[in-house]
């Protein structure tokens, strides 16, 4: 009777355990995704300033550390998508190319989250509501200059997301009327608080005159030509109005935060680019910004090397084939190293500062890097 009672009470035990592992089932798969969802928005598991983040020795890295879970993406509201889009460690990247649409459409085709938002139909809806509830008149005396910036880029951030084809379609007549309303506002607050400089008042003034997607055009004062070794004319802007000084404060921030592997060489700036540098003058006192160097890899000028060249020596040109969209200048190479780890560069990080950095360690894609030399 007594190895009944104990059959019993074992098999009882068995049963409750089965039900706790089904009942606690949807809890322990959640808690094993990367990430957290805190009222549909998601937490980023690795973020800058951790020590796993420093720890990071390349882009690729970070971006991976940063994709949402699909299972988490799926569920997620299209106002949490918005917050989660705009906190996305890497979305200042956008201000490391030659225009800010470039920026965008580089970012956004390496995160999820972002390829997502662009999808929901009632993404542009979220985004004008958001949009219209900041204004360059929050920005407070008793902020510092970091601060400041950072307020200024974050509404541009919403701009630029605002200026995508896809939002802009999923709005109504009288919502873009709103936006064009809303857009001339912010653009006489930006104007006279001061805190923008053109590179972000033009995000601004293209909403209000309805031109909805940015171009290198918007932000020209005037063209000129420099020209390569061989002669052949190379078109470039010069006169681009600078960053204001609370704007330069948050790039600095900025990057150190996301890049802390990296070394600031000299400040931001935008009256040059990675082109301009690498291809035509590195000095920092240049004031031509270059949005193709094609001419000098074409013409002779320059002979190819291949994209993991044998021979090297300092001062080689670096192109970023992938996206053809960034330069450097090499500085040395450490072949104990995969990959374009070991291999140092120098480069203008957009409108942020000029950079020394490992080839994989930047904005850009650095799955095929063309070397020239003379």
């Amino acid at each position: 009777m007594k190895k009944h009672i104990y059959w019993y009470r074992y098999i009882s035990v068995v049963i409750l355990c089965l039900m706790l592992v089904v009942a606690l089932s949807p809890v322990l798969h959640a808690q094993s995704l990367q990430g957290m969802v805190t009222t549909d928005a998601y937490v980023f598991p690795v973020t800058p300033g951790s020590a796993e983040w420093k720890a990071f020795t390349s882009h690729d890295e970070m971006l991976e550390a940063c994709q949402i879970p699909e299972a988490i993406l799926r569920e997620m509201s299209t106002e949490s998508l918005v917050e989660t889009a705009l906190g996305y460690p890497l979305y200042g990247d956008i201000w490391a190319y030659n225009s800010p649409q470039q920026g965008f459409e580089a970012v956004a085709a390496q995160f999820n989250g972002l390829a997502e938002l662009l999808t929901r139909k009632d993404a542009g809806k979220v985004l004008l509501a958001k949009y219209s509830r900041m204004s360059p008149l929050d920005i407070e005396e008793k902020w510092n200059d970091t601060q400041k910036g950072t307020y200024s880029f974050d509404i541009a951030n919403i701009e630029i997301l605002l200026s995508q084809e896809s939002i802009l379609s999923s709005l109504t007549e009288l919502e873009l009327g709103d936006l064009r309303n809303d857009a001339m506002k912010k653009l006489l607050a930006k104007q006279n608080v001061g805190i923008d400089g053109q590179l972000t008042i033009s995000l601004t003034s293209q909403l209000v005159e309805g031109i909805f997607k940015s171009s290198d055009s918007s932000l020209a004062y005037y063209y000129d030509y420099v020209y390569t070794p061989a002669g052949t004319p190379v078109q470039v802007i010069m006169g681009l109005t600078e960053l204001t000084p609370e704007q330069k404060a948050a790039a600095y921030a900025w990057v150190a935060a996301v890049y802390p592997n990296a070394t600031v060489e000299a400040g931001p700036t935008s009256n040059y680019n990675c082109h301009s540098y690498a291809w035509y003058n590195q000095s920092t006192s240049n004031t031509r910004w270059m949005n193709s160097p094609a001419a000098y890899m074409t013409d002779g000028s320059y002979v190819y090397h291949g994209t993991y060249p044998y021979y090297w020596r300092a001062g080689m040109k670096m192109f970023y084939v992938a996206e053809g969209s960034h330069s450097a200048i090499l500085i040395s190479v450490n072949f104990d190293y995969a990959g374009y780890d070991g291999w140092i560069c120098r480069s203008k990080w957009g409108a942020y500062p000029l950079m020394r950095h490992a080839a994989s360690y930047s904005p850009y894609n650095s799955i095929v890097i063309g070397f020239y030399d003379r």
